[in-house]
């Protein structure tokens, strides 16, 4: 079995929130959201062990009645076979009630067997649906809250240049859609970022909103969201096949 549920906690990228010089923030809550995905996602793993908890201590308790009313029937025709065998002076009763419970026990072993098969199975079904409704619930969440929330690319785009740490002009890609909140924001933008001279906001139709990519003198950085999408995508698929 994977680690998956080893670890009831998902942790999800944080993105800061940014200050306006005068004091008022920005009301960026994907932290918020990814928190509450976060809650959701746990609520729903924990759901899930339970029923599979249930599943499983189920079939336990069929099997283990099986094997022992298996196990109780065997002997019972083994003895008598014996005692009718040794009653008779004949051998062949007593060979032919061994065969009988050897047969009956060597199924309630197959059924023992194919209930612990069928646990694996159970458990790993779980955890593939939970992980990827847990990315798909992530993703909704944040989507619907660049969608409703035109600065949210903001902070991104922040987030960026001081990962860049350098003093010089920049150019910053962004979509279609967020050209215009980050073009009117550019003096914000400015005044949050001492060491940038200046920005030249440009848009990038390969680019979806809440992506950016900011390019200066001596690199390069992606700081869009779906890519850090994509990054807890691979982790979390990662965790799911690390059995």
């Amino acid at each position: 079995m994977s680690n998956i549920f080893k670890s009831s906690q998902i942790r999800i990228i944080n993105t800061p929130s940014i200050k306006h010089p005068q004091g008022d923030e920005l009301q960026v809550n994907i932290k918020d959201k990814l928190a509450e995905a976060e809650k959701i996602a746990d609520d729903i793993i924990s759901k899930a062990k339970n029923e599979a908890e249930e599943i499983i201590l189920n079939a336990r308790r069929d099997s283990e009645k099986v094997l022992e009313e298996t196990h109780s029937q065997a002997k019972s025709i083994y003895d008598a076979a014996r005692d009718e065998g040794f009653n008779q002076g004949y051998e062949k009763g007593y060979i032919e009630g061994k065969e009988i419970s050897d047969a009956m026990i060597e199924e309630a072993n197959e059924i023992k067997k194919n209930y612990l098969k069928e646990r694996e199975l159970a458990l790993s079904s779980i955890e593939n649906d939970v992980i990827y409704m847990v990315i798909s619930l992530c993703e909704n969440i944040i989507n619907q809250k660049l969608e409703n929330d035109k600065e949210a690319i903001l902070p991104i785009i922040l987030k960026g240049i001081n990962s860049l740490n350098v003093k010089e002009n920049l150019i910053i890609k962004v979509s279609k859609e967020d050209y215009d909140i980050v073009e009117m924001s550019k003096q914000r933008l400015l005044a949050m970022a001492n060491l940038i001279e200046d920005i030249e906001i440009r848009i990038d139709s390969t680019l979806s909103r809440g992506d950016c990519i900011i390019e200066g003198s001596k690199g390069n950085v992606d700081s869009s969201v779906n890519l850090q999408i994509e990054e807890m995508r691979k982790v979390l698929i990662t965790l799911l096949n690390s059995e």
